[in-house]
């Protein structure tokens, strides 16, 4: 064998990961351009379902009501409704625009996947990993959902980015820090399951962290007793709730929730469990059948 022979094998050697590389990245960066293309298609060829109506209803002026006082008959936290009727104010109140707001966050989240790993993934292993998510129906479903799921995805996407970042001993820690727990606050805001995320990183932090231990277990306690329930009942009587409009016909023996109108329940009035500015689910029965708007 001649060593003109090897070098050639060598530099077939050398130039066959860069294509398989390439490859790579051309198939799962083109699946992952579709899958983000697709969440924005078909944002009105569908309707409401019962929890985007509760949506759609919230947002909607009544007489008497106030926006936060619509936002207190919901079971989640406000910030998500609060985020939405900032983004109606310019985009309008349509389904597309009501759906846009979570196709943009869905979006948003895997942009900040892709761009935040950097360091610690291949390109073809980040867009292998966005490609799988924008192709599962769980992403596609909560991209097109009027409801706080796809902005908790895009937090929860932004707190493990900034706690991965804080692992690999990144510089501007002292900007990283609060930036991450100001992202917990907001995510605990948007739905409670996202506090369950924080955690989850904060534990990890503090298992590696040493010098920041004590910073990161008041960021717990903080983030635990801003969940946990307090003494106190709101009544809300019915003909004065968000779902003033709306008939549902309530099995006897169960509370409305959300309150609804008197034609629905004659006799009957939604106590409105709440914590004093911070709102979690009540342990009241919900059931309804056969939603639908009356004019």
């Amino acid at each position: 064998m001649t060593d003109s022979t090897v070098d050639r094998r060598r530099r077939r050697t050398d130039i066959r990961p860069d294509l398989d590389r390439h490859v790579a990245i051309a198939c799962f960066g083109t699946a992952c351009t579709i899958g983000l293309a697709f969440a924005f298609v078909g944002l009105e060829t569908h309707s409401f379902w019962y929890d985007e109506l509760f949506t759609a209803r919230l947002l909607e002026p009544a007489n008497g009501t106030t926006l936060l006082s619509r936002i207190a008959t919901d079971v989640h936290p406000p910030l998500y409704l609060l985020a939405l009727a900032l983004f109606t104010q310019l985009f309008g109140e349509g389904d597309a625009a009501l759906r846009s707001f979570s196709a943009i966050a869905a979006c948003g989240a895997i942009l900040v996947f892709i761009a935040a790993t950097r360091s610690a993934f291949s390109l073809p292993a980040r867009l292998f990993g966005a490609a799988m998510a924008t192709g599962s129906l769980f992403w596609f479903y909560q991209a097109q959902n009027a409801r706080s799921y796809a902005l908790s995805l895009l937090i929860s996407a932004a707190v493990m980015a900034i706690g991965l970042s804080l692992l690999r001993g990144r510089s501007r820690r002292r900007l990283l820090v609060p930036g991450l727990l100001a992202l917990m606050i907001a995510g605990s805001f948007v739905h409670f399951y996202v506090m369950y995320v924080c955690l989850a990183v904060l534990i990890v932090l503090g298992l590696y962290e040493r010098r920041d231990r004590l910073m990161l277990s008041g960021a717990a306690v903080f983030l635990l007793r801003s969940r946990l329930p307090t003494t106190g009942t709101r009544t809300i009587r019915p003909g004065t709730s968000a779902f003033s409009n709306c008939a549902c016909s309530i099995p006897s023996g169960t509370t409305a929730w959300p309150p609804f109108s008197s034609a629905a329940s004659p006799s009957s009035t939604a106590d409105l469990h709440l914590r004093r500015g911070l709102f979690r689910p009540s342990p009241l029965p919900r059931r309804c059948i056969g939603f639908s708007p009356i004019a």
